[in-house]
């Protein structure tokens, strides 16, 4: 924390002392360190603490690849130690009882993971037994590690990326002379990340060279605090580009520890101030060695109050890209050794959080291929005659103030205009006082396409200042406050605006968004949130359809509660739409249901934080939440994240409560308030004709006695709906044939019930009750049960008892065929009676023969078994998949 509390003297909004920022740096320059940690209580606003902020001014290195799953192509299993396994592809470690490292990898994975374990050692030949599959290794955030073995990663030839990091209590790494003679056998590495893992030395002597397609070092974060001159000699025929020294606490580099990265072309230096600060002719050495091909160089947070011109002679001929946010610049270039050295190809610098007071206007004069520039926050007053370069195309300029100092920010006109500023892209001054802005401020700014007056104070901002700016595409007025009224005549002009920002910015008006139609037909974005909150006679929305080519609305928080004529049929692009936090009594309409779920290419709908009337639509909005899928409704869940307050009571219910009495919502719902249901068989027989029918009645009732046995206890029933919800007492119910039932509780019960995970079933001769009839234990297992699987055989078929059976199954189950399960032994389809043959194309079901063996307990079949433990895999997949 120390290191970086005088780069948090940049903060002056965020700070609770009002001592001046010079006062301060009298502080510094008298005690150092130890005053300022002591007396100084920084609060910050922007930043949730001291680490945030110290990220933000770190540079960006090359991002790990990312790993996606397939859960359908790589199936995952849970191994008895602890990780989960997907087949053919990686494993996954992050069981924090885990104390061990994996005894033995299984042979094809190529992505490995174990994080946030108790292991203790990383062991000798740890990724051995994948050497010849495994690409990507991430060993991260195990706090317990303490020895870290010298042949852990040997024969694992084949790695190309490698995290080790955030192990950050490792005391012991027995290495051979040199630090990298570890990785000697991974010759294919590209990245090595040894951040944060409490590294304290590379190592001395000579190493002969390894990894030689290594890219991207990092070092970050690790106590090593000297590099020796030999220290990267094993590195020497490497391809290394970017190299990460983060907050190494380094205090010296000594000669020639840099000169073997002849291919480096970024370096980042961030937070080792005892590299400037005991002797700052340390930097020029440094810069001295580096390779002539270094162009991107960060030097953060290093408590520099100097700019280092003499180091970055050096570097003037490669470096295009310079870090030197979070130091100590309060009077830039006043002294002319403080300005910038010439640096010819520079095109980005980076100021931020450098506490900038003011701005010599020659400070920047050498920079003559300057193009981006970003001060943010800096307590200038004035913008800087300095910025007025002819080759930037980005400013970004957030003004802030010590607390409870409010000063006006001078922005004279025609500044622009006047030297010659046409390249400029991007423009963004926040957090500004200004007392007034027109057009003639942005005049000469006709290339502009990024205009951002973000957070800013105005006493009065004119009409259709924004006319001349024929090129812009992006506009931020967010959190603006002007004295004067604002309305949509305010931004008008920009013929190809895209963009527009209006949050917190609170429109008077909307009537006179006639004045904009021509600006507004190419808008794709729209950002409105709060900004219709105060406009008179309350939120009208009838303007949002002249925005032909929107694609995303934001306008939540603006009291909005309903609209009954359509606003989105003419929106045929509107692709996402948040309208949250509008308070209490939001009523869906009819039109509101035909515009989330009708009138649009709609894909995102964000409706949360509102409270919902309970009315009719909300029937409706549950229907046609289920039927279209395409469209993602944040925060939903199935209807169980919205909520809607009853008329009269105020009682708050979930739309799934509301809409259906708490049942799971099937699809082909009416949308309409739940109806009893009555599959009741009713015989009502004429007396004249009683004895003409008396007969085929008998024989009907005979044929058909277990089906009226079922209606008859569905008549029973009548008032209760199908009970089916969690929890089920079984995981399945099993249908089968008595000739089946070898096979049924060698096979299928064996595996479905010993074999993890292990699953509950119900067998008609082990778990129906005794007591009640046969009809009365199939509903109750089925009702009872997750699923059902159905072993058709030729002698199920031919059982009319098992053909009730499934034919119960099918009525019970109607609307959850994802739930039945069949279990194909049979391969003659003409066989099939039409009955099954619409179950079967309704359901999953899996081919399989009698003698398909049982796959292995870990689920990790041989070649020659393959595809019938494929089978038995899906099996299990398709029960514990909810």
């Amino acid at each position: 924390m120390k290191l970086i509390l005088l780069s948090v003297l940049a903060l002056w909004t965020y700070s609770t002392n009002a001592a001046s920022f010079y006062d301060l740096k009298s502080a510094f320059d008298s005690n150092h360190q130890d005053v300022l940690s002591q007396n100084l209580d920084v609060q910050f606003h922007n930043f949730q603490d001291a680490r945030l902020f110290e990220r933000k001014l770190r540079d960006k290195f090359p991002e790990k690849p990312a790993y996606i799953h397939d859960s359908k192509l790589n199936v995952p299993v849970m191994l008895e130690n602890g990780c989960t396994y997907y087949i053919n592809s990686s494993l996954i470690c992050d069981c924090t009882s885990m104390t061990d490292f994996p005894v033995s990898l299984p042979p094809d994975v190529t992505f490995v993971v174990i994080k946030s374990t108790k292991i203790e050692q990383i062991p000798e030949f740890a990724l051995e037994a994948s050497s010849s599959t495994i690409t990507q290794v991430e060993i991260i955030d195990n706090r317990k590690v303490q020895n870290v073995s010298r042949h852990f990663s040997k024969g694992a030839t084949a790695i190309k990326y490698l995290y080790l990091s955030g192990n950050s209590e490792i005391t012991s790494w027995d290495f051979e002379m040199n630090i990298f003679s570890i990785f000697a056998e991974n010759n294919q590495l590209i990245h090595l990340v040894l951040e944060n893992n409490n590294i304290s030395s590379l190592g001395e002597d000579e190493y002969p060279p390894v990894l030689p397609n290594l890219e991207y070092l990092s070092l970050a974060d690790n106590p090593i605090r000297i590099l020796g001159s030999f220290v990267f000699t094993p590195l020497k025929e490497s391809m290394i580009k970017s190299l990460n020294l983060q907050n190494c606490q380094l205090n010296s580099i000594q000669q020639g520890s840099l000169e073997v990265f002849t291919l480096l072309e970024h370096l980042d230096l961030h937070q080792n101030p005892g590299l400037f600060q005991q002797d700052p002719v340390n930097f020029i050495n440094i810069a001295m060695t580096l390779s002539k091909n270094l162009n991107n160089l960060g030097l953060s947070s290093n408590q520099l109050t100097d700019i280092p011109s003499e180091g970055l002679k050096y570097l003037n001929k490669s470096l295009v890209t310079l870090n030197l946010g979070g130091n100590y610049f309060p009077r830039l270039g006043e002294k002319e050794s403080d300005r910038f050295t010439y640096m010819p190809v520079l095109e980005e610098l980076n100021l931020d959080f450098s506490g900038v007071v003011s701005i010599h206007q020659a400070t920047f004069d050498n920079l003559v291929s300057l193009s981006s520039i970003s001060m943010v926050p800096n307590q200038m007053t004035e913008f800087p005659i300095a910025l007025l370069l002819p080759s930037l195309t980005s400013i970004y300029l957030q003004i802030g103030s010590a607390p409870g100092v409010n000063k006006e920010f001078m922005f004279p006109k025609n500044l622009f205009i006047a030297r010659n500023m046409t390249k400029l892209e991007s423009l963004k001054i926040e957090n500004a006082k200004i007392k007034s802005i027109t057009s003639d401020h942005l005049n000469g700014l006709e290339g502009l396409e990024c205009l951002s007056l973000s957070r800013c104070q105005f006493e009065y901002i004119e009409e259709d200042m924004f006319s001349g700016l024929s090129s812009l595409r992006n506009l931020s007025l967010d959190y603006v406050h002007s004295g004067n009224s604002i309305s949509w005549a305010t931004i008008q002009g920009p013929r190809k605006l895209v963009y527009l920002d209006l949050t917190e910015t609170s429109l008077v008006k909307v009537d006179d968004f006639l004045k904009i139609q021509d600006t507004s037909r190419q808008i794709e974005v729209l950002n409105i949130t709060g900004a219709l909150r105060h406009v008179p006679g309350g939120t009208q929305l009838h303007f949002i359809k002249y925005f032909e080519h929107l694609r995303v609305l934001e306008i939540g928080s603006n009291q909005i509660r309903s609209w009954n004529e359509s606003l989105f049929n003419c929106l045929p692009e509107l692709e996402t739409v948040r309208m949250t936090r509008n308070g209490m009594n939001f009523a869906l309409t009819r039109a509101m249901i035909m515009d989330f779920f009708n009138s649009t290419s709609l894909t995102l709908l964000d409706l949360s934080e509102n409270i919902f009337e309970c009315n009719d639509m909300v029937y409706k909005f549950v229907k046609y939440a289920q039927l279209y899928t395409k469209v993602h409704i944040v925060g939903y869940n199935n209807g169980t994240g919205y909520s809607c307050a009853v008329t009269g009571t105020g009682e708050l219910k979930t739309f799934k409560t509301f809409a259906s009495n708490g049942e799971d919502i099937i699809e082909g719902w009416d949308g309409k308030p739940p109806k009893t249901s009555h599959p009741v068989l009713e015989i009502t027989l004429s007396s004249g004709t009683a004895f003409l029918v008396a007969g085929l009645i008998s024989l009907l009732v005979y044929r058909n006695r277990w089906y009226l046995r079922y209606y008859y206890i569905c008549y029973k029933q009548k008032n209760k709906e199908i009970q089916r919800k969690e929890p089920f007492l079984y995981d399945a119910f099993i249908s089968y044939s008595k000739n089946d039932e070898n096979w049924v509780n060698e096979k299928l019960v064996t595996f479905l019930e010993e074999s993890e995970p292990r699953l509950r079933l119900c067998i008609h001769q082990r778990d129906f009750k005794v007591g009640n009839t046969i009809v009365e234990n199939i509903v109750e297992a089925i009702d009872s049960s997750r699923k059902v699987i159905i072993v058709l055989t030729k002698s199920y078929m031919n059982s009319s008892w098992c053909m009730f059976e499934s034919q119960l199954t099918q009525h019970r189950l109607m609307n959850e065929a994802g739930n039945v399960i069949i279990v194909k032994l049979v391969s003659n389809e003409e066989t099939i009676p039409s009955s099954i043959k619409q179950i079967i194309s309704r359901v999953t079901y899996l081919p399989m023969n009698k003698d398909d063996p049982l796959p292995s307990p870990y689920l990790l079949p041989s070649s020659a078994n393959t595809m019938h433990a494929s089978n038995w895999r899906k099996l299990k997949v398709s029960l514990i998949d909810q």
